[in-house]
């Protein structure tokens, strides 16, 4: 004879969740993602000098970006396996590790194809684990405030765009782009001291739930199987939701952004001031980000719909790339693009919870990064592709603009299909809700009252 026990708590009560240590982990992350943000989308400014140093096409070259960009997200799920079995401290001292390493060797790269390996690959998979490992973490210190706590750090990306993007320029120009890329790797190493410092939550778990058997006097208990840890893939794949090809569009557009502007401030005589506009795209980065996490955290806004019109917006701002002509023109669209590109960072955490729940964030966050780096590989290269063929930039913003456009219509089809499901599931329930059990029963006897008189 066995009965299941469930216990009175789950496990045992989580500390420092929504305060106590939360806070340092906050601190944590934002300053992570200030470096991550920083170093990750200086890569046009590396891009403009790999150019010149190795005599290369624009597509060829743009190759080390996408790859980069692509192996930071498409590694997701590496990274979800990584973060389920050893947890988010050992991941992130892991991603710092493997960053660095991959910064040194890039620094020592004779061609392109080095740097294919070292920086598109080596450093992107440290990334990944890093910035995975940081928003799971965050999810799992906050439950009441996760989405205001996300808006909060990855503000500090906007801080990275500001600070680390013009720091690099000048690095660049004092001592060339090697040594830039030493003193990078350098800056990478503080991942370590971060990771260290992501405590978890609980001490040892109790099991969910116990089989308990008698035997003669005596209680046999058998914690039941756990299914917690598994990877969640195949529910994710199921989904009739359009979330993933969101995530490739959406990068196939940003990132393109990113990787051409820089060179495409070159080729408008404007090269000089693109100081100005990457600290400019930094404040609206800042902004946008901040934004997005407190309309995240109010109950009144549906992060789907918000998430779309942020994306429709993003994408006017990509194709007003085309008409600029001066500085002037350049900073307001950068303080734009990093305006409404902040709020589709920050949302893109909160979806899945939104969608799926917290506790499979790790799993269906490192999916939705593995279909976001495919993106990565199609969008610099095609871009750099259509400049070389066409020599001109507009070709390019047309496809970057396209592409996000896209990516909200695929954002819209999950809000428009999330909204029905969501109302095949309530459907059911108010049918078995007292009052409207009552109600019904007051019209069925009402009915049958008038049926007996006609009747009779």
């Amino acid at each position: 004879m066995t009965t299941t026990v469930l216990p009175p708590e789950k496990n045992k009560a989580k500390k420092n969740v929504d305060g106590g240590w939360a806070w340092v982990v906050l601190v944590i992350a934002f300053c992570s993602f200030a470096i991550t943000s920083g170093l990750f989308y200086s890569f046009g400014i590396l891009y403009s000098v790999f150019l010149e140093e190795f005599n290369e096409s624009r597509s060829t070259t743009a190759w080390i970006g996408s790859l980069n960009g692509a192996f930071f997200q498409i590694s997701g799920p590496i990274g979800s396996v990584i973060i389920v079995k050893r947890g988010c401290r050992i991941a992130v001292m892991l991603g710092g590790l493997i960053c660095t390493v991959g910064y040194l060797l890039s620094a020592f790269s004779m061609n392109v194809w080095h740097l294919f390996l070292f920086y598109g690959i080596v450093v992107a998979f440290g990334y990944n684990l890093v910035y995975t490992g940081l928003v799971v973490s965050l999810g799992q210190h906050f439950q009441k405030r996760y989405s205001l706590a996300m808006g909060l750090s990855m503000a500090g990306s906007g801080i990275g765009l500001l600070t680390i993007g013009p720091a690099i320029q000048y690095l660049i120009f004092e001592f060339g782009w090697r040594d830039s890329l030493i003193l990078e790797g350098g800056l990478t190493l503080q991942y370590v001291i971060a990771g260290a410092l992501l405590f978890p939550t609980t001490d040892k778990p109790l099991p969910p739930a116990q089989e308990v058997g008698l035997m003669g006097s005596q209680i046999l208990t058998k914690p039941r199987e756990d299914n917690s840890a598994h990877i969640w893939y195949p529910e994710v794949l199921r989904d009739p939701k359009c979330l993933n090809l969101s995530s490739l569009f959406w990068v196939m557009g940003g990132l393109t952004m990113f990787v051409i502007c820089k060179d495409f401030a070159v080729s408008r005589g404007i090269g000089d001031s693109f100081t100005l506009a990457l600290m400019a795209l930094g404040i609206g980065d800042i902004l946008g980000r901040l934004l997005g996490g407190v309309v995240a955290s109010s109950n009144r806004i549906n992060i789907l719909f918000y998430y779309s019109l942020a994306m429709i917006a993003c994408s006017i701002v990509i194709l007003s790339f085309m008409i600029i002509s001066n500085v002037t023109g350049l900073v307001l669209l950068s303080i734009l693009f990093g305006f409404f590109y902040g709020q589709q960072s920050v949302l893109l955490p909160l979806v899945p919870v939104n969608l799926y729940g917290a506790d499979k964030l790790a799993t269906t966050f490192g999916f939705i990064l593995f279909t976001a780096g495919l993106g990565s590989l199609i969008g610099p290269p095609a871009a750099g592709w259509i400049v070389d063929k066409t020599n001109s930039y507009n070709g390019a913003f047309s496809f970057a603009g396209i592409c996000n456009f896209q990516a909200a219509v695929c954002m819209f089809i999950v809000y428009a299909v999330d909204r029905y499901q969501n109302n095949q599931k309530t459907a059911p329930s108010r049918l078995l809700d007292p009052e409207n059990l009552e109600e019904s029963n007051q019209i069925l006897i009402k009915s049958d009252k008038l049926t007996m008189k006609s009747n009779g």
